[in-house]
């Protein structure tokens, strides 16, 4: 029930945010600052269509830095205006990354958010956390393919899929890959742990070097079992924020504000 009723409220705030975009769609209408394509679908498609959005130019981004967009979908809070303070994404996948590395947090050391940080302004500092763990080289070449992009911390569920199967690292089918999905997603489930670690590690019974398996387990999966979101849900979401920066970027922060402030 409770966790029903923690879903309802989140569904209701993602309605609220949309009537937002909508209410400004009809702002920029009503001033001509946007022309009527004749119903609502054309509209949409023609300027807040995630295929016609600016992705690119960095003074939109500088409005999300700078906190320009008021209410900016799941950046709003303490937690999310300090995101996109220490991260400044510049790109769509910088911008994913900080959505969910900022919910992850363990208790005691580095925070992911702020290991991100560090290694993304120095990537040398990632591997120098690799070699001092005690990784040879040739565990960071197979590393690198699955984690380079995302400057050395894993981010979402999906991307601890892809290194479980990876045939050098545990060479997880899609299904055993799955349950350390769900592991991830219930955050703790020790049953499940229990199981997808013991297979996880029995990799070393086909010649894979304990070291690469802790490095793996310890510091990419470990940090995720506390919470951590799936790629499609965390990209879908960080787009709608991109949206919202969109309207303020290209037409005005004056029209959002009106929008935020009627619905």
């Amino acid at each position: 029930d409770t966790e029903f009723r923690g879903g309802l409220k989140y569904d209701l705030l993602v309605i609220a945010t949309l009537d937002e975009i909508r209410n400004g769609m009809d702002l920029l209408l009503e001033n001509n600052k946007i022309e009527d394509k004749g119903n609502l679908k054309d509209n949409y498609y023609s300027y807040l269509h995630p295929d016609v959005l600016e992705y690119d130019d960095p003074g939109m981004w500088k409005l999300l830095h700078e906190h320009k967009v008021i209410d900016v979908f799941q950046f709003d809070g303490n937690m999310g205006a300090q995101a996109l303070k220490k991260v400044r994404p510049k790109n769509l996948t910088e911008a994913i990354v900080a959505n969910s590395l900022m919910r992850i947090t363990v208790n005691q050391g580095e925070q992911p958010i702020d290991r991100y940080i560090r290694f993304k302004n120095n990537i040398n500092e990632w591997y120098k956390e690799m070699h001092e763990f005690g990784l040879e080289d040739k565990h960071i070449e197979i590393l690198k393919p699955h984690l380079l992009h995302l400057s050395g911390v894993a981010d979402t569920q999906e991307a601890a899929m892809k290194l479980s199967m990876d045939p050098k690292i545990s060479n997880f089918t899609i299904a055993e890959a799955h349950k350390l999905r769900k592991a991830i997603a219930k955050s703790y489930a020790k049953d499940l742990l229990d199981g997808i670690k013991k297979l996880f590690y029995s990799s070393m019974e086909r010649g894979v070097d304990k070291i690469l398996l802790d490095y793996v387990w310890e510091m990419q999966f470990k940090p995720m079992f506390e919470y951590s979101f799936s790629q499609p849900h965390v990209a879908a979401y960080t787009v709608i924020a991109i949206q919202q920066a969109n309207i303020c970027f290209k037409y005005g922060e004056l029209y959002w504000k009106a929008a935020v402030l009627t619905t």
